[in-house]
């Protein structure tokens, strides 16, 4: 395979891992100096060009490799062995950092999508997506963290000021919450594999923690707590909410 074939294939590979990272939830500077000189006598000025029209630059090493190309999609730079292993692009109008390893997979990712998404992303050795980090166009910043099989597994994310983490199974169902509500409580959620919350462990708004478990609709069945004068509180209540038992 060409160098040209090896960019060529890179750039559908950096395009598709785009999109897939976009499904879930940089720039480059280039300075090039060029002087061509034709000195005949020790005396005479080098001859000095404004403007240099290419389709493409290929700088080569002192043994003959390639190890840098410039062309219309940006900047890409080959190792000894002649993989790839920077590339800084436009690509489909959007800004793209991609870093690769030895055997051409891509690690490293750093791009800014049309939508005004932001995206860094760390690919295993296998090229799975393993970690993403994203700001939203609305200002909502995440984190994810991905299984070898790239099911999400744990979600950290800031949204109007308040803050969650969230695990999930390996089918991608959120289990357990840690968050804290709009008045800057915190709260702990255990969540079955329906969606609903089974049980939780919170802070009230009149500052009384209080531990209570759900039944299989969501709807409260056992709370533990203590009243704002320090008395202890346990309860019990029927599928349809009413109380069958309390202390005191």
């Amino acid at each position: 395979m060409t160098t040209e074939e090896k960019i060529e294939t890179m750039r559908i590979q950096i395009l598709t891992l785009r999109r897939r990272m976009q499904a879930l939830m940089a720039g480059g500077m280039l300075v090039i100096l060029g002087a061509f000189v034709s000195a005949a006598t020790h005396n005479q000025s080098p001859q000095i060009n404004d403007e240099i029209l290419s389709r493409k630059f290929i700088v080569i090493d002192a043994q003959g490799n390639k190890r840098a190309a410039l062309d219309e999609y940006g900047l890409t730079l080959t190792d000894i062995k002649g993989k790839n292993r920077l590339a800084v692009w436009l690509l489909e109008g959007a800004p793209d950092i991609t870093m690769l390893d030895a055997e051409g997979g891509i690690r490293v990712k750093l791009f800014t999508a049309d939508s005004g998404q932001s995206f860094f992303g760390m690919n295993d050795s296998k090229g799975a997506s393993r970690t993403v980090m994203a700001v939203q166009p609305d200002g909502t910043a995440a984190v994810e963290m991905q299984d070898a099989n790239e099911n999400r597994r744990i979600g950290l994310r800031v949204q109007d000021s308040t803050p969650s983490i969230t695990i999930y199974d390996a089918k991608e169902q959120g289990r357990g919450q840690l968050s804290m509500n709009d008045k800057g409580s915190p709260f702990i959620s255990v969540i079955g594999a329906n969606g609903k919350s089974m049980a939780g462990l919170m802070i009230n708004d009149d500052e009384t923690p209080r531990f209570d478990m759900r039944d299989e609709t969501g709807k409260p069945r056992v709370l533990l707590s203590y009243l704002p004068n320090g008395t202890p509180f346990m309860g019990f209540k029927d599928s349809r909410g009413n109380p069958v038992w309390r202390v005191p």
